[in-house]
This record gives structure tokens, sequence and C-alpha cells, in this order.
């Protein structure tokens, strides 16, 4: 059964948003709009946006084609604080 508890969320939105915030860093730093970052993982720019807002869940795969879209390592696509 999963836990469901209001601290278990308010720690998953906060993990979704820290990563959110971390993708946006990257891709700032790289010079790329959300419309790049789309075109290079095939998703729409509305996606990147939700990413970077928080509001997405993200599997592991899909991480890793962000990292692949920034040519880095998953690893280094969470914060140092995560």
């Amino acid at each position: 059964m999963q836990n469901h508890s209001f601290a278990a969320m308010t720690d998953e939105k906060t993990g979704l948003r820290k990563f959110g915030l971390r993708v946006q860093q990257i891709r700032v730093e790289n010079g790329m709009t959300q419309e790049q970052l789309a075109e290079a993982m095939d998703v729409t720019p509305l996606w990147v946006q939700q990413l970077e807002l928080g509001e997405m869940q993200v599997r592991l795969l899909l991480i890793a084609e962000i990292a692949d879209a920034f040519q880095m390592r998953i690893a280094d696509m969470f914060p140092a604080d995560f």
C-alpha cells in the first residue's frame, strides 16, 4: 500500500520542484529554450514547462532522455541537496 500522508505528498512535490528547477537551470546554462529542449526530447514545450514547474512525475527513462539532451550524466541532473 502506498503512503499518501500529507508529509509524503509534500516531500514528493518538493522533490519534483527541485528536480524541475535543476532542469531549468541546466537548460538555461546550455542556452536552450523550452522549445529546443522539447524538440531534442520529442515532447511538447508544455511538457517541458510542466516539468520545470514540478508538475510532472518523471520516470527514470525520461530522466535519461533529459540527460542525453544535455549530453550529461544522469547523476548530474539532480540538485546537490536532493
